[in-house]
């Protein structure tokens, strides 16, 4: 008779990170370094003791398997509270014939989280959503719209014309780029406000949340500390909106080259009321400029921002999915009809892990 490992589930303690890093990179096939593990959770703003945070198992002084909420401030009606996203949710390929470790590592990451957080969240694929419906107590918000907006027709050429010369395409690009910047220079908007670049946020902003949290009744509190903790990474890029000196907005965007098309992100973008065209509009102006074929945005459906998308020609794409976004309520603090209400809630690209 083989005698099974002992399985021992247990918090998080300092050392631990390079075993989870490790685990990470062999589960979801990554490179992720350590120095990302500790901006993602050492250096994150909300974090008090991470031990309250990360759940592990071991067997044989290995690290086998890991259960982790990201806590995220939110503001919540009138207050704040703490969420947590749940992220990093892995077991060691070789540890999966075990059907119980799964659900040990689930009951002991429940309990502490009850004692931390108010609810948690999550952006979760079709098996993770499937499974947290039935056994962990998801429940719906709804889908993030991603909406679309094309600025070249090169990838599109590239597609559905594999044999066209590569001049042709780069002819086409060349005159579809002129005609957008005309589309977008022909956009009323309030000619008062200045968009430009920045290296990161400044004091201003603290001044500027304060004065535009109220516009939902819950989002992620997008104060100094978490923007700039949040989008410290060079590979976004920061815009900011002025009018008189004053700040009245940000977006921030992304670029990735995905196969024939590459591809602007709007990840973040929050305004003063109807002050987001301008924004927006200066946000297509730099991704025009960095040469992208087409740009997407995330937001629920109920989202007034979708109003301002959809002006400038932004719509639904029947490629890009809706992203499912569930959430899980721990507290009597919270209450679940509010939570659950999509027109109380600002989402973006930037709210979730993976991006």
């Amino acid at each position: 008779m083989v005698d099974r490992p002992i399985i021992h589930i247990r918090p998080y303690k300092p050392g631990d990170e390079e075993a989870i890093n490790s685990l990470f990179n062999t589960v979801f096939h990554k490179t992720r370094t350590i120095e990302e593990w500790d901006w993602k959770f050492r250096d994150n703003p909300a974090v008090r003791d991470m031990e309250e945070w990360i759940i592990v198992a071991e067997s044989n002084g290995r690290i086998i398997s890991h259960y982790a909420n990201m806590p995220t401030e939110i503001k919540y009606n009138n207050g704040l509270l703490t969420a947590g996203q749940y992220v990093d949710i892995m077991i060691d390929p070789l540890a999966r014939k075990n059907a119980q470790l799964f659900w040990k590592l689930v009951r002991e990451h429940s309990k502490n989280s009850k004692k931390t957080t108010s609810f948690t969240f999550g952006f979760p694929n079709e098996i993770a959503y499937q499974v947290g419906k039935l056994f962990l107590g998801y429940k719906d918000l709804g889908g993030m719209v991603q909406l679309f907006k094309r600025l070249s027709f090169r990838s599109a050429l590239k597609r559905r014309f594999p044999w066209c010369p590569k001049w042709i395409i780069n002819f086409i690009h060349a005159f579809s780029k002129i005609f957008y910047q005309f589309n977008l220079m022909a956009r009323t908007t309030d000619g008062n406000i200045i968009v430009k670049t920045v290296n990161m946020f400044d004091e201003r902003i603290d001044k500027f949340w304060n004065t535009v949290k109220d516009r939902y009744g819950i989002m992620v509190v997008r104060n100094l500390s978490y923007l700039n903790w949040r989008y410290k990474n060079k590979q976004y890029s920061i815009l900011i909106g002025e009018e008189g000196g004053e700040l009245i907005g940000y977006a921030v965007t992304k670029i990735e080259d995905n196969n024939d098309a590459r591809v602007g992100y709007i990840i973040d973008i929050l305004s003063c009321d109807n002050k987001t065209t301008s924004l927006l509009k200066g946000a297509l102006q730099l991704l025009l400029k960095q040469d992208v074929d087409y740009v997407l945005s995330a937001l629920l459906a109920h989202d007034p921002l979708c109003t301002y998308h959809r002006k400038l020609g932004f719509k639904r794409h029947k490629e890009f999915k809706p992203i499912q976004v569930t959430i899980t309520p721990l507290t009597k603090e919270v209450d679940t009809k509010y939570l659950l209400n999509q027109e109380n809630w600002h989402i973006t690209y930037g709210d979730t892990d993976g991006f």
